[in-house]
């Protein structure tokens, strides 16, 4: 093969592919006039089927040369060549040497170029860092991954080297000899060529001025050394998919991700780059939509998110951080709401959830009413939190609402209420409740005790009632001279069903024991009824004494109580209305706003009405508020 014909053949860039790596590719070389052997390292190798072009950064002068893949050493792949010339080029500091293969058979040169071509088709990283030390550390942990990568020992050299290596992602220290990471990330920005490559920090400075400074010159992560492998692989990762969701938005196709890897606010960021106009979806990890956010020409105009809608919903979805992102590319849009710029409104949000991430250490769970120890609130405080916000949050917290409910009843995002009541608990003017201590709408009194001597259930009916169920009567009791008419159905002297005014059922009978006096009489005869009560007496009985106890230590006036369902517990009640009985109750606080109306309504007894209506309102389906 001719030296021109070897020359032709490597150079075919578009027909043969390249490795670039400053590591990658070993030599031995055989000197037959010096009879010695020689070894170094190429940094980039150009292949064709008859031959290579090596680039190195000392002439390769002898006869034959092995080229050695350290990745391929397991297979035991080296290529003999014979060494056609050696050139520098103009302005080049590296000298390139035009190769022949020789007993190499077609096949391998196949399995080269292919692996070569899988091998380029990998993330390639430049890690730039003054400690060798730390060089190497991350150089282990990116190729245990099968990343490529290239080395620099700061930013002067990293400059000359990235033209060549055309990494896919920089890490960077930050302080270094003749130029550091700052003024680096910022040439780099400087250039359209360099403009978008991925740029991740590395520094021991954990100053937020510093981080802050690095990510505004266009960085994507800050890392503060020391740091764990695991904390580089997810930076990577972040970066990186957050990198491929622009170019599909440069691409003009919809886009969608997890939230876990990227947050709302990096999605906003994203399509404002971008400018385009869409509607972001948030889905749940279930794929139901918790809220979406309206874009036009890559600024924010709305949000919805439940009931809220405009900045406190968009506040609320940047608290998500499980599920998905959906990024539908349209240009139909609703009315603008939200007339911030991105970056105040980013700015807000970003503040909103590092204040509400100081209540959880305050607080021993989100379930926990807060009672109120004073209401005078220092200057800043008013200042930080709206007069209109405060206020609410203060009546409800008066009102026995836990920190899980005040958001939805005060018509506030859970970020900003966090971050409100955080405040409070800071300034002294809010305290957790203590066990003990009762809330204002607490309809469930804690450790009622045993039933007194004037609680029990007892008197002429109930030993009429052990009559009847002893000789098996069926038939029916009439009760005069209660507070609303009232009768008991028997079958076989059982209590089968029982009617207290419009109430029918357990409610009806156990209204009917809580009851004294009148008088009785008894039809004996066939019933056709529905059996709506299947208990022994002495279990009616005891379940009557327990309703009776808990009136008489309740403490909160029932018609001063408002329960309104919670428009984010929407995949809450489709599981509800699976239940006939506890949708019935649904319907019925649909129906009536005040506790008392909606007991009276309801079908299930009392007590047990009231105990299922506190267990939604701790699961966040149902809300009170004093009237």
């Amino acid at each position: 093969m001719s030296k021109k014909h070897v020359q032709d053949s490597i150079n075919e860039k578009r027909r043969y592919p390249r490795i670039n790596t400053s590591s990658f590719i070993e030599y031995t070389l055989f000197d037959e006039k010096e009879n010695k052997l020689d070894r170094g390292e190429g940094r980039k190798l150009n292949l064709s089927q008859g031959g290579a072009l090596l680039e190195s950064q000392k002439p390769l002068l002898g006869s034959y040369v092995v080229l050695i893949i350290p990745v391929l050493k397991k297979n035991n792949l080296q290529i003999k060549g014979r060494i056609v010339y050696t050139r520098k080029p103009d302005n080049s500091s590296f000298y390139l040497t035009g190769i022949e293969f020789i007993e190499a058979e077609d096949e391998q040169i196949n399995d080269l170029i292919a692996f070569v071509k899988a091998y380029n088709s990998c993330t390639k990283v430049m890690v730039i860092d003054d400690d060798p030390t730390t060089r190497f550390f991350l150089e282990n942990i990116l190729r245990k991954r099968e990343f490529q990568t290239w080395q620099a020992e700061n930013g002067r050299v990293a400059l000359n080297e990235i033209s060549i290596a055309q990494p896919d992602l920089i890490i960077s220290d930050v302080i270094m000899p003749e130029m550091g990471g700052f003024e680096l990330c910022a040439k780099l920005r400087e250039s359209p060529d360099t403009a978008d490559i991925p740029f991740i920090f590395l520094s021991v400075k954990d100053d937020p001025v510093d981080q802050l400074k690095g990510l505004r010159m266009g960085a994507d992560e800050y890392i503060v050394k020391p740091f764990k492998p695991a904390d580089i692989l997810q930076a990577i990762n972040k970066v990186m998919e957050k990198t491929a969701r622009l170019r599909g938005l440069q691409a003009d196709v919809d886009i969608e991700g997890s939230l876990a890897r990227i947050g709302l606010i990096e999605v906003i960021q994203m399509i404002e780059f971008n400018e385009k106009t869409g509607t972001l979806f948030l889905l749940s990890p279930s794929g139901g939509v918790n809220g979406a956010v309206y874009i036009k020409e890559g600024q924010v105009i709305n949000a919805v998110s439940g009931d809220l809608d405009g900045k406190e919903a968009f506040y609320d979805l940047a608290a998500q951080s499980d599920g998905f992102f959906k990024f539908n590319i349209h240009d139909t849009i609703p009315s603008q709401k939200i007339r911030q710029k991105n970056m105040n409104l980013l700015m807000e949000a970003s503040r909103l959830l590092d204040e509400a991430a100081d209540l959880r250490p305050l607080v021993s769970s989100m379930e926990v009413r807060l009672t109120l120890q004073t209401s005078a609130v220092p200057g800043h405080v008013v200042e930080r939190i709206s007069a209109e916000t405060l206020r609410s949050i203060m009546n409800l917290i008066r009102s026995g609402q836990t920190i899980n409910e005040i958001p939805g009843s005060a018509g506030i995002s859970r970020v900003r209420a966090a971050a409100a009541i955080a405040d409070l608990i800071n300034c002294g003017i809010v305290t957790e409740q203590k066990a003990g201590q009762k809330a204002e709408l607490e309809i469930l009194p804690e450790s009622p005790g045993s039933p007194r001597e004037d609680d029990r259930v007892k008197g002429k009916l109930i030993d009429r009632l052990k009559h009847m169920e002893k000789n098996s009567f069926t038939g029916t009791i009439s009760i005069r001279g209660r507070s609303k008419p009232a009768w008991i159905y028997i079958e076989d002297g059982r209590i089968a069903n029982a009617g207290f005014g419009q109430a029918t059922g357990k409610k009806a009978l156990f209204r009917i024991f809580s009851e004294h006096g009148g008088s009785y009489s008894e039809t004996q005869g066939p019933l056709e009824i529905n059996r709506r009560i299947d208990a022994p007496l002495p279990d009616l009985i005891q379940e009557a004494e327990a309703e009776i106890v808990w009136r008489r230590n309740l403490k909160t006036d029932l018609s001063a109580i408002s329960v309104l369902i919670s428009g984010n517990s929407l995949d809450a009640q489709k599981e509800i209305h699976k239940d006939p009985s506890k949708f019935r109750l649904l319907k019925a606080i649909r129906s009536n706003s005040v506790l008392k109306d909606i007991i009276d309504s309801s079908f299930l007894p009392d007590l047990e009405t009231c105990r299922l209506i506190d267990e939604w309102r701790k699961n966040g389906i149902v809300v009170f508020k004093r009237l």
